[in-house]
């Protein structure tokens, strides 16, 4: 067998962007919790961050929510 061929330089300092770069070619998941009061924006900042819609919000149904 022979070994792999290496194209990229491959050490301790591009730890992160070979990792970025595995996690991206082969996907990956990503839970978050998001706590606060009803009203605050939390389904706005996640769609926001990832600059999508992802998060449908009920919103407030009564001013006392």
């Amino acid at each position: 067998m022979s070994a792999p061929e290496i194209n990229d330089y491959v050490g301790f300092d591009t730890i992160t962007q070979q990792m970025e770069r595995k996690f991206l070619k082969r996907g990956f998941n990503l839970n978050v919790i998001l706590v606060g009061e009803s009203g605050m924006g939390k389904s706005t900042l996640v769609n926001s961050i990832f600059s999508t819609h992802l998060v449908d919000s009920q919103g407030r149904r009564t001013a006392q929510e």
